[in-house]
């Protein structure tokens, strides 16, 4: 077990954070003195070590007098070349940053572990994988939103909702069993705004453009029933193990099916590298880079593909939550022509700017009218694309 004690002049009182790391034994340091242990190539332990210092280096093997240090060192390495550096690094900066600050104005504490962080308000707690790290700012700033998604459970006198592994979560206002999500939930504040929009009724055909974990699509599917077609796309592989999860339970439980196309939404059908982390911000590596996530080649569709593979003569409504991606994707989308469904989208900044105008462009020359609607929870407002009459 490895303790971080109260951080040093960068970071304020409140920051007290603590470090879990089962391999390496008791050890109390300052985050800032881990990270130059992370980068020097070698560790003191009982004076059995030979020392040779290569700043700002990976770490390398260390030449250890005894087997059993020798046995941790390769540990150290393995540990930290595969990742644990990078997120040392990420850490540090995010402690070191005024984000701690904006942390402490909302009496949010941060507990950082080996594998998650807590971010604590009181009795409550949003717990997040470290690995997902880059959400620390939205859980300090929407700390309510992501809170009253799911119903917390009790630990250790606290509530706590666990979004750092893939599990089933109940969800406020839905009433029909656990979901279950590789990481964060899908809000049913949002997918009822979602729903208001869309005008659903029995035999309509949706397409739900980024599914993540397949609610939103199951209760798309609720409405239009039977005689109606929804179909989920998704290229993240931990998203759509999570999808099949859900839509065979669904299944066992309606006799319903929901279609599913394992794929990234794009301007093209060349395929694409995709930065795969298993939660909603999994995107386009050109989008988001390849910080976030595995970068995997994955499949890629446009719109008119899908229109075509589907052989869709009607569509009533879109879905769009795909991380930036809806800035290419409406460039040239023909089947809007045809179709004129109704549109939601989810805007995103790529590059700093907001996708809003872009995709109201792009809809425009399909005579779609663009309207922002206030997110419930969220200051990024969704974009409603009504499309042209007659």
């Amino acid at each position: 077990m490895l303790h971080f004690d109260r951080l040093q002049s960068q970071v304020p009182d409140p920051a007290v954070i603590e470090f879990s790391c089962a391999c390496l034994g008791p050890w109390v340091l300052t985050l800032d003195k881990l990270l130059i242990w992370f980068r020097a190539p070698a560790l003191a332990a009982n004076n059995k070590v030979n020392k040779r210092h290569k700043p700002h280096t990976r770490l390398r093997a260390y030449e250890y007098r005894d087997s059993r240090i020798s046995y941790w060192g390769e540990k150290m390495n393995e540990i930290v070349n595969t990742g644990l550096l990078r997120q040392i690094d990420g850490l540090y900066q995010m402690l070191s940053h005024p984000l701690q600050e904006q942390a402490s104005s909302k009496g949010i504490k941060i507990k950082v572990t080996a594998h998650y962080l807590d971010f604590i308000r009181e009795s409550e707690i949003v717990r997040i994988a470290l690995k997902h790290l880059v959400y620390a700012g939205d859980i300090i700033k929407y700390f309510d939103y992501y809170f009253t998604s799911v119903v917390p459970v009790r630990f250790n006198g606290h509530k706590l909702v666990d979004y750092s592994i893939p599990k089933y979560h109940e969800i406020h206002g839905y009433d029909f069993g656990p979901i279950y999500f590789p990481s964060f939930s899908e809000p049913m504040v949002t997918t009822e705004q979602y729903l208001d929009f869309a005008k659903l009724s029995p035999g309509c055909v949706v397409l739900d453009l980024g599914a993540y974990a397949g609610l939103t699509s199951i209760m798309f599917k609720d409405i239009v029933g039977p005689t109606g077609t929804v179909i989920a796309v998704d290229a993240d592989a931990q998203n759509v193990a999570a999808i099949e999860k859900n839509f065979r339970h669904y299944k066992q439980r309606t006799a319903n099916d929901i279609e599913l196309i394992h794929a990234a939404v794009w301007s093209h059908c060349d395929g694409l590298e995709f930065s795969s982390e298993g939660n909603m911000g999994s995107s386009a590596s050109q989008i988001v880079g390849g910080r976030r996530g595995d970068v995997v080649f994955v499949k890629s569709l446009t719109l008119d593909a899908i229109a075509a593979m589907k052989s869709l003569e009607r569509l009533d409504f879109i879905k769009c939550d795909v991380e930036g991606a809806e800035a290419v994707i409406f460039e040239n989308a023909e089947m809007l022509h045809r179709l004129k469904p109704r549109i939601i989208i989810e805007p995103h900044f790529v590059g700093g700017v907001l996708t809003i105008q872009k995709c109201a462009q792009d809809l425009a020359k399909y005579g779609y009218v663009c309207k922002p609607l206030t997110q419930i929870g969220i200051d990024i407002p969704l974009l409603e694309a009504h499309p042209p009459i007659g």
